[in-house]
């Protein structure tokens, strides 16, 4: 296997990130992460296991790939030019970051994001006036 090296100068926390680098190695975190070791975090498999599936996202994706196509064209025919994606946490925050990252593609529904789900949070929402047709 062709190692690469990483070099890091992180003035004061050299020492420290160099240990803490090595340490990682040595237990094979990024190995034991891909084959969905639980126990990189917790002896408990509850709630961990279940939360592994970013890794193979882009396959699941790919395999899914007609039927977002689809779905995006049948929201655009409807004539949505908003959607609102209610979430927490991870669910709401990357595509979050992703819309001010991107923005809109013209002819596209513009991205609102709810980093919540409590009702009155989204009752609120829903009553705001840049919500006039909205893909919920």
């Amino acid at each position: 296997m062709n190692e690469s090296k990483i070099k890091m100068n992180l003035g004061k926390y050299s020492d420290s990130s160099n240990k803490a680098f090595e340490e990682l190695k040595k237990q094979k975190i990024v190995e034991r992460i891909w084959q969905k070791d639980f126990t990189v975090w917790s002896n408990e498999q509850t709630e961990i296991t279940n939360r592994l599936g970013w890794l193979f996202s882009p396959e699941v994706t790919l395999k899914s790939l007609n039927e977002i196509n689809g779905f995006v064209k049948g929201v655009k025919q409807d004539g949505f030019t908003k959607v609102l994606l209610m979430g927490m946490g991870g669910s709401s925050l990357a595509p979050e970051v992703f819309s001010f990252m991107f923005g809109a593609k013209n002819g596209f529904p513009e991205l609102y994001v709810l980093d919540s789900t409590d009702p009155d949070m989204v009752f609120e929402y829903e009553r705001s006036s840049r919500m006039k047709k909205l893909y919920l």
